[in-house]
């Protein structure tokens, strides 16, 4: 349970650096 919990905070943190990644690339092609 301890180590679903651990995956799941690692997908959401993975998931916020990518939308992070893809806003700040975003201005680049406007």
């Amino acid at each position: 349970m301890l180590v679903q919990l651990l995956i799941w905070m690692i997908n959401i943190y993975s998931f916020i650096i990518l939308a992070r990644v893809l806003i700040s690339w975003l201005p680049d092609i406007n």
